[in-house]
């Protein structure tokens, strides 16, 4: 029942890639990659028919073909007709199995015509057909000479032999210390700028390409990637140019995926993307980083990463360990992976340690991000975002929690949830004090709006002032069964029992709980500390998240 633990450390000195690497690392450890895929189409050769004269000026988007002289499937095309002709094709998902020169039909109902449209299309590679990820390796990424933000893109197969069943999930490293989160069921892994071929040619040789303008998410816009005007997504990754101003992918100040990810704009302060720290701000690379990755073996599935640097100075977890997160990476009977995707992430945020004589609200955040690239957010704290016309989550299995304003694409929608889970042991770790300078005024107790609270009783604790209960009352259990998201009614996944909470009390003060510290509770019970929350005043109370070792 124990978990298995591994470590991937990356030595002071490290560079940004390294951060690509670990993590690429760490998800060959849990085989959360996917199969390699090669014969991925890049362009359209040949195209013939599918004209109309009713449908003037329209754009269509993700059509699949009806037909094919070979075995590829998967592709989908974007199409837009000017006075009935059609004046632009673009590859929007790359498919996989597809041979150069192979010939597909679109359907005229997918296109507004009343014939279909021929298409010859080319593949990455040409006749040698480029392969794209593998069991070990992420689908793509770029961590080359050049790449200052670099990234890697995960392939995750969570159902693969249904149509929305895989994930690609996008990582990519802004800063010494920082990093954002993008994803989306469909990824296109080819960028005419790294194609030997490509450059070669001179119908190819532009920064934007004539085969999806760099690497990006696709698929149908709003519902499966984010939506600019015209036939590009605006989440595009790029990383082999120094961007504009902060942004770190293709795009300007107010678009490119620095600003459409997962959890809002990286390079504005009030965003959540500018809050996600793998490392610390100060010197960070010159201190080794660890990964610690924490597997179920109940549900091999389920896996939790985290980062820490044990060196540097501190006096508390929450100095030396950081970005603590999960995929969401199950089935259920809630939806099915022929007609939505599941791109959920989950990140573990502790509330800050401290050694206060006002008390702390010592608690664990589960902040989880129901799916979809938005552009930001206007307020974490509150929990929504001003998606401003860039929202690609509508087909995310976990947006049915979610609640919407006015329009999905140009209103509020509710994109993330919180679970905030609260010691209540321990009168310093359970509530804070009010301190009033007024003569008039008094000190008074401020307790927690949290809905969720462990259930705890210590004879030693204020619960019973005057330890008149019996023994038997006591009750300080390891909390099991927790609910990956207690806002989401059905929960749809709850985590193995071989995670738990720990709402504990030690009775010296200033104790230094850090990761990787173990918990006995009997010699056939005994967990490892994964993250958590604390007050060292007078004793060392809190809440830990902790994975199972014995």
């Amino acid at each position: 029942m124990a978990v298995s633990i591994s470590t991937i450390t990356k030595s002071a000195g490290w560079a940004r890639s390294d951060v690509v690497l670990a993590l690429e690392e760490a998800f060959e450890i849990v085989e959360f990659h996917g199969a390699t895929q090669t014969g991925i189409v890049t362009n359209i050769l040949y195209q013939n028919g599918g004209e109309d004269t009713t449908n003037l000026n329209q754009y269509w988007y993700n059509v699949e073909a009806e037909t094919t002289s070979g075995i590829g499937t998967g592709a989908s095309f974007d199409i837009y007709r000017s006075g009935g002709v059609v004046n632009q094709i673009m590859v929007n998902r790359p498919g996989y199995g597809y041979t150069d020169g192979e010939y597909l039909v679109l359907p005229s109902a997918g296109i507004g015509a009343t014939v279909g449209l021929g298409i010859t299309v080319s593949v990455a590679g040409r006749a040698s057909a480029t392969s794209y990820g593998s069991t070990t390796t992420f689908y793509v990424k770029n961590v080359g000479v050049g790449s200052e933000y670099p990234f890697g893109v995960l392939r995750h197969e969570i159902e693969p032999n249904k149509k929305f069943g895989t994930i690609c999930r996008a990582l990519q490293v802004w800063s010494d210390r920082q990093i954002s989160f993008g994803v989306g069921p469909f990824f296109h892994p080819y960028s005419p700028k790294y194609d030997p071929i490509a450059v070669n040619e001179s119908f190819y040789d532009s920064d934007d390409g004539t085969s999806g303008r760099q690497y990006q998410f696709v698929g149908y816009p709003d519902y499966d990637c984010s939506q600019n005007s015209g036939l590009i997504a605006d989440d595009t990754y790029t990383a082999w140019y120094q961007p504009n101003d902060e942004d770190q992918f293709d795009g300007d100040n107010t678009t490119g995926a620095s600003s459409i990810n997962q959890t809002g704009q990286c390079h504005t302060s009030n965003n959540t993307g500018d809050t996600i720290e793998f490392a610390t701000a100060t010197s960070p690379t010159t201190h080794d980083l660890k990964l610690r990755v924490y597997q179920s073996t109940l549900d091999p599935k389920f896996a939790i990463f985290s980062f820490t640097q044990p060196s540097v100075a501190g006096s508390k977890i929450s100095d030396n360990t950081f970005l603590t997160f999960f995929f969401h990476n199950y089935t259920s009977s809630l939806w099915d992976y022929d007609d939505q995707w599941n791109g959920g992430l989950t990140l573990i945020r502790p509330s800050a340690s401290g050694a206060s004589n006002q008390g702390n609200y010592c608690h664990i955040n589960f902040d989880t991000f129901l799916g979809g690239n938005v552009d930001y957010e206007s307020s974490y704290s509150n929990s929504y975002y001003s998606t401003q016309n860039r929202h690609g989550g509508a087909r995310s299995a976990l947006m049915g929690y979610g609640s919407v304003a006015g329009g999905f694409t140009d209103n509020d929608a509710e994109i993330h949830l919180s679970t905030q889970y609260r010691a209540t042991g321990t009168n310093y770790a359970a509530a804070a004090t009010e301190w009033n300078s007024s003569s008039t005024s008094y000190n008074q107790t401020s307790w927690s709006s949290s809905p969720q609270k462990i259930y705890v009783r210590r004879s030693t604790d204020l619960k019973d002032p005057s330890s008149f209960l019996p023994a038997s009352t006591n009750y300080n259990a390891v909390i099991k069964g927790i609910p990956v998201c207690s806002s989401m009614v059905p929960c749809p996944y709850y985590l193995p029992d071989d995670f738990v909470l720990i709402d504990f009390k030690y009775a010296s003060s200033e104790t230094d709980i850090q990761q990787g510290d173990t918990i006995t509770i009997s010699g056939s019970e005994v967990y490892e500390v994964i993250t958590g929350s604390y007050n060292q005043y007078t004793e060392t109370a809190g809440i830990l998240i902790c994975a199972r070792r014995v």
